[in-house]
């Protein structure tokens, strides 16, 4: 569903296998794409670990080695959270040091693997809600003609238990009344209003009185407080007329389903070429029944 792993390569960017990459400085936010090159990875790219208050727990990561040299992995944990705006992952040191890695380096050889535990300890104190860290393993390849570093990273979703507070709002939306193309775009905005992160699915449909058109689905996870711009688009149907938009999504935790509807009005070109040979056929038959009329009143 979502690739959460990432590469850095300084000062070029390096493929990495099943990563995604994102740049290896110091920076607010980052921006994850698709590669798929040999280098480090890890997994899996993401866990969904629920804890209670007070309890010690403790998972694993799995660092393996593409490459056909030995590599020296550092381990390291960080926060993340997302970008308001534009989505985008940030990853800061954390704030609370409820999770510790077990190793601070790992050593493996030409294609090996191994896995890396980490420890998390949660306070009695700590209130319900989503947290989230990120396991980082970073290398520096020894054949590299540029100082250079790599690095993948595991996120973990981790969930205290209580009362959790899923809870979510649809604004902002925007829906053309008027189309002339083949299909109707859509565009809103999902806010998680709760305290805990959850997996929404978005799609649009188009509905007549004897069609009925459902657009492609997208998957997200939607982070406490951070609002989401969605937009997709649907297949209009063929034939011209009124049709009902619906958009929204359903989520993971519950059946609930969140929609809003719009009424469109489909008017295809084809169709205005099609009133205009229809409205010169009236004229011309018009025409000729004046003239026929004329003719009858010379004679």
């Amino acid at each position: 569903m979502f690739r959460f792993v990432f590469a850095i390569r300084l000062p070029l960017l390096a493929a990495v296998f099943g990563v995604l990459a994102i740049p290896f400085m110091q920076q607010s936010s980052v921006s994850a794409i698709e590669n798929h090159d040999k280098g480090l990875s890890i997994s899996p790219l993401r866990k969904q670990i629920a804890v209670k208050a007070g309890a010690t727990q403790y998972g694993s990561a799995t660092v393996a080695n593409l490459t056909d040299k030995t590599m020296v992995v550092s381990m390291s944990i960080k926060e993340f959270s997302v970008d308001t705006i534009s989505y985008e992952y940030k990853f800061n040191e954390p704030s609370r040091n409820w999770v510790g890695t077990n190793q601070e380096s790992v050593y493996l050889q030409p294609r090996e693997k191994k896995s890396v535990g980490y420890e998390i300890q949660v306070p009695s104190s700590a209130k319900p809600g989503g947290y989230y860290y990120a396991l980082f393993a970073s290398t520096q390849p020894q054949d590299s003609s540029f100082p250079s570093t790599i690095q993948v990273v595991s996120l973990i979703y981790m969930t205290v238990d209580g009362e959790l507070d899923r809870s979510s709002v649809l604004k902002k939306e925007s829906v053309p009344w008027l189309v002339m193309g083949s299909s109707v775009p859509y565009t809103f905005t999902v806010q998680n209003t709760g305290n805990v992160h959850f997996v929404a699915y978005f799609r649009g449909a188009v509905e007549g009185l004897w069609t009925k058109n459902i657009g492609s689905e997208s998957v997200h996870i939607m982070m406490p407080g951070s609002p989401r711009v969605v937009s997709g688009s649907v297949q209009m149907p063929l034939l011209p007329g009124v049709y009902k938009m619906t958009y929204g999504y359903k989520v993971d935790y519950d059946s609930s389903e969140v929609s809003k509807t719009a009424i469109i009005v489909f008017v295809p070109p084809w169709s205005l070429a099609g009133v205009l040979f229809v409205g010169l056929c009236v004229r011309w038959m018009r025409q000729r029944k004046h003239a026929h009329g004329d003719d009858s009143l010379s004679s």
